[in-house]
Order: C-alpha cells, then sequence, then structure tokens
C-alpha cells in the first residue's frame, strides 16, 4: 500500500503493515506506539477509502496495537503478539473487532 503524505514528516511510514490489520471484510487501523509515528494512521485511512477498503474500526483510547503484530492465518484464526508496541488493552480491542466483523 502506498501512504500519501510526506516522509519527512513520517520517516517511519515505509513500514505500512503496522498501520493496519487486514481481516476478512476490511481493515482495522492500529494505534502506533511510537509518537514518531503520530498521523500515519491518519493517513493510511485516507488511503484505504480511496482504494475503497472497509474500515471494520480502529484501535483508540491509550491502548496500543500495531499490524506488524498481527497476522490472519485463515479466515477464522488470528494471531496477535504483546510487546512494547501491543499492549494487553490493545490486544482486547482486536480481538472485539475481529469478532465484530466475524
Amino acid at each position: 500500500m502506498f501512504v500519501e503524505g510526506s516522509a519527512d514528516q513520517w520517516p517511519e511510514s515505509i513500514f505500512t503493515r503496522d498501520m493496519a490489520m487486514a481481516i476478512p471484510g476490511g481493515c482495522i487501523l492500529s494505534r502506533l506506539a511510537i509518537y514518531i509515528r503520530d498521523g500515519e494512521s491518519r493517513l493510511a485511512a485516507q488511503t484505504l477509502q480511496r482504494l475503497e477498503v472497509p474500515l471494520l474500526g480502529c484501535i483508540h483510547g491509550k491502548v496500543t496495537a500495531e499490524g506488524g503484530s498481527f497476522i490472519m492465518l485463515d479466515p477464522r484464526t488470528a494471531l496477535i503478539g504483546r510487546s512494547e508496541r501491543v499492549n494487553k488493552e490493545g490486544i482486547d480491542q482486536v480481538k472485539k473487532k475481529v469478532r465484530e466483523a466475524d
């Protein structure tokens, strides 16, 4: 996915997998943990909307969950890793969004 925006402003934006989690039916927008990446999810949302990819929700609040730690193994099985970029509350929100989309 090519995300529009300035690479000078968001130097980490080359890691586009982090910005969203692809699940059957669309995407869940991430909430990125590192402050330097603030604003990237908004750019990803604009790009996904332009590409007509359904946005099924977003990680919100003070929690974090990033797409780089998430994978769908099959249409009914997902894995997410916990780390300094993905906290328990973020995992809980991802679980809820995946279940809602099922």
